[in-house]
């Protein structure tokens, strides 16, 4: 079983696995495919439960769109067909080979089964990680801080947020962001602060010397140094050409 198309660490909610079929009397493609279901929540429940999933977990499963798979089996004549067949799902596994129609479809269910049980394990750590950053508290303000100190306080949220990114920790970025949002709430310079967070995320050759400019822009607009605020914003338009 080869997960052929997808990332085993971020499943997705379309599966499709397929098989070679050795029999040359029937020299078909079985393909099993699977799709989230918009009518039965019970599939995914049991399988929370089968995993030990806290009950705040199941309870937010029941008022969520995110649903279980329902499957379809079905023959594919022509490679090009599983091919095209192919370009329509995010997870693909080729299952490996069958000698016949019901050996087909148990190895299709099994790794179906083997899919199904990874993807309801990292929709639990998700939305377990979701519900953490929910319910953290954030009661640090930018009001609380004088100029310098504030300046400090934003280079070191853009260093550990850059950090984040570059180690693909998206955990670790999704805090950072809501506490830096938090931290500048009802603030004047939100606009800034977007335009950080953007520039953290992108691949721009500039990207550091645009967030210090913007920072700087920010501890000047705290200490309506207006004219230096100007200054900031021109250079940062002539950054971004």
């Amino acid at each position: 079983m080869i997960l052929e198309k997808g990332n085993m660490n971020k499943l997705e909610e379309r599966f499709l696995a397929y098989l070679f079929n050795l029999n040359n009397n029937e020299p078909r493609y079985p393909v099993l495919t699977a799709f989230a279901n918009p009518l039965d929540k019970s599939g995914i429940v049991e399988s929370l439960n089968g995993i030990g999933a806290p009950e705040i977990i199941k309870e937010k499963i029941e008022s969520t769109p995110l649903l279980p798979c329902f499957s379809n089996m079905l023959l594919i004549n022509e490679r090009n067909d599983l091919d095209n067949l192919i370009k329509e799902f995010d997870d693909v596994y080729n299952a490996g080979k069958a000698l016949n129609i019901n050996m087909a479809k148990n190895i299709l269910e099994s790794t179906l089964n083997v899919y199904f049980l990874n993807y309801v394990t990292q929709l639990n750590e998700k939305m377990k990680g979701d519900l953490e950053l929910k319910e953290e508290k954030f009661t640090d303000n930018y009001r609380n801080y004088k100029k310098e100190d504030l300046r400090k306080k934003l280079y070191h949220f853009s260093g550990d947020l850059i950090n984040s990114i570059d180690e693909k920790d998206d955990k670790k970025q999704a805090r950072i962001v809501n506490e830096l949002t938090h931290f500048v709430r009802n603030s004047n310079f939100l606009e800034d602060i977007v335009a950080i967070v953007d520039l953290a995320r992108s691949d721009n050759e500039k990207r550091l010397d645009l967030i210090n400019l913007h920072i700087e822009k920010i501890i000047a607009v705290y200490a309506e140094q207006y004219e230096k605020a100007a200054d900031c914003r021109d250079q940062i338009s002539v950054l971004y050409g």
